[in-house]
């Protein structure tokens, strides 16, 4: 009888926990410059987000955004190595005005929706006009085909500091 009584305490309790956000921040790698000077072409601005699951939609990528105008490298860069079958890839361009900015970047795994969401937080300091940005590229482990990935930059988290 004991025996089922826990059995049926640990099934609740797994049940309870497919309801929480699971944070994964600590098992990604964050990146405020992942490909370079070379990947700054003109399509840049058709992507808000990107979102990079295999080799293929890598390379598409990559290709779309290399510049190769004016630069006598980029026609020879080579891109950074990424193992899909462990990875996606993950980036969001935000910019805003100061002097600096700083990210709080955090992931976060939702079982119960199949959803892995990716906020940014950014705080931009100092009365400066000077642009700041960033690609807010993240490299996750490997995010499942049915999982919906949303990314979300946090606007009510803009400051303005002196």
């Amino acid at each position: 009888m004991k025996i089922l009584l826990i059995c049926f305490l640990c099934a609740l309790t797994a049940c309870e926990k497919d309801d929480e956000l699971i944070e994964i921040t600590d098992s990604c790698t964050f990146y405020d410059i992942f490909l370079g000077l070379c990947f700054n072409g003109s399509q840049w601005a058709t992507f808000d987000e990107v979102i990079i699951r295999n080799d293929i939609e890598y390379h598409d990528f990559t290709d779309s955004v290399k510049n190769e105008l004016g630069n006598v490298d980029c026609d020879t860069v080579k891109i950074p190595d990424v193992d899909f079958n462990k990875f996606t890839l993950l980036a969001i361009s935000t910019q805003g005005s100061g002097c600096s900015a700083s990210y709080e970047r955090r992931v976060f795994k939702d079982i119960k929706n199949k959803r892995i969401i990716y906020e940014i937080s950014i705080y931009y300091k100092g009365p400066c006009d000077m642009l700041q940005g960033s690609r807010n590229w993240a490299l996750v482990p490997k995010i499942p085909e049915d999982y919906t990935i949303i990314i979300d930059e946090k606007e009510d988290k803009f400051y303005y500091l002196p």
